[in-house]
């Protein structure tokens, strides 16, 4: 994978909180609300976290500076951690605090049968993305 903007993959999922699919849809609505108010570009995608189907959100994380606000909107939406990936492709996990968990390895295309074998996976722009 070559440089790119640094990003983070966050959700407003959280699938022991027993919802509704309204309710779902509402908590995911007002996240978005939220990144465009704080002023974030972002792109809703599907995939799966822990085996379960999720929509997350890529919001670009243009400098070190924005990533504050992202960890505290993680934080009010329940969520335990998110992903980062630097400009190379690394991935790390942070917990809503900012506080670094893990290295996970590269995010990177795979086939549509690798993804689907995996517990974890992003699919965007037509295209399906995992860590490896």
């Amino acid at each position: 994978m070559k440089a790119s903007t640094p990003f983070m993959v966050l959700s407003a999922d959280k699938p022991e909180l027993e919802m509704t699919s309204f309710e779902r849809c509402s908590r995911r609505t007002w996240f978005e609300h939220k990144l465009a108010q704080l002023g974030y570009s972002f792109k809703k995608v599907a995939g799966s976290h822990q085996g379960k189907p999720e929509i997350s959100f890529i919001v670009l994380a243009d400098n070190d500076e924005e990533l504050p606000a992202l960890y505290r909107l993680a934080a009010a939406f329940d969520q335990d951690s998110v992903m980062y990936v630097d400009a190379n492709g690394y991935a790390a996990l942070f917990d809503s605090d900012g506080q670094y968990l893990a290295n996970l390895g590269r995010f990177v295309e795979v086939t549509e049968d690798a993804a689907q074998n995996l517990d974890s996976y992003t699919f965007a722009g037509g295209k399906y993305y995992a860590i490896q």
